[in-house]
């Protein structure tokens, strides 16, 4: 078995040292850039969203923003994008539910590119 840098036997093969040569040690995958489609859930999970109950909704996007508690306050965009719950148009009723959860924080942040 490989031992990794800290010569410990039995820590996974993530962790140990490559035998990688030094010219492909540092080879990095660009990323791509979002286009404003990337913005839209997948077509299965609208269409599921789409015959869902207002507190079906809500206990998704809950059991969403339980399952992402370490990244601070999450923009409905994600929310949308994660869920197929468009809480700043489409299902404004399920936003009202929200809000009115004392556990959920509301936070309207303001656009920096138009702040009026």
């Amino acid at each position: 078995m490989a031992s990794n840098q800290y010569g410990f036997d039995f820590l996974r093969s993530e962790h140990t040292l490559s035998d990688k040569p030094p010219e492909l040690q540092n080879v990095h995958i660009a990323s791509t850039s979002m286009d404003e489609d990337d913005n839209e859930p997948p077509p299965a999970i609208a269409a599921a969203v789409a015959t869902k109950p207002d507190g079906e909704k809500q206990y998704d996007v809950i059991q969403f923003l339980k399952a992402h508690r370490s990244s601070g306050d999450l923009p409905p965009s994600i929310i949308y994008k994660a869920t197929g719950i468009d809480l700043e148009e489409t299902d404004e009723s399920v936003a009202k539910l929200l809000s009115n959860n004392e556990k959920i924080r509301v936070v309207q942040v303001p656009d920096p590119e138009n702040p009026s």
